[in-house]
């Protein structure tokens, strides 16, 4: 990936969001920004049970995070990330995706992609956290 085509922080979204999306060949970039050392919990949902989810149109998203595009770190450097972790049990929430992490203060990049070109579809984005001890 060259630096032009990096994903950046145009989009920024607080603790407390909830909204639907889509992703499809163009990823879904965002940022969020702590003022302390929080614990940040963020979920690609797609609110589907797995037997309906081929035919749903609902994605197969799969959540980075990354340190803040601001810092020296290359965009290689994955903090986390995860595939299908946020799927209930009996099925729920198919290919839904979950990252839960402890942040230090800062910005952060967050990026969802489709699992692969199969996957395109909407998902639902919930962003929370609470301070940490």
């Amino acid at each position: 990936m060259s630096m032009s085509d990096e994903p950046n922080c145009n989009q920024t979204y607080g603790l407390g969001t909830s909204t639907s999306l889509r992703v499809d060949s163009k990823a879904v970039a965002f940022c969020i920004t702590l003022s302390s050392k929080t614990d940040v919990t963020i979920q690609a949902n797609t609110n589907v049970r797995c037997e309906r989810w081929k035919t749903s149109g609902m994605a197969d998203p799969v959540l980075s995070l990354f340190a803040s595009p601001m810092d020296d770190m290359p965009m290689s450097q994955v903090l986390a990330s995860n595939d299908d972790g946020g799927q209930a049990d009996e099925g729920k929430n198919c290919n839904a995706a979950l990252l839960s992490w402890t942040l230090d203060e800062g910005t952060y990049l967050v990026i969802v992609s489709a699992f692969d070109s199969c996957s395109y579809g909407n998902f639902e984005l919930n962003v929370q956290g609470k301070l940490s001890n």
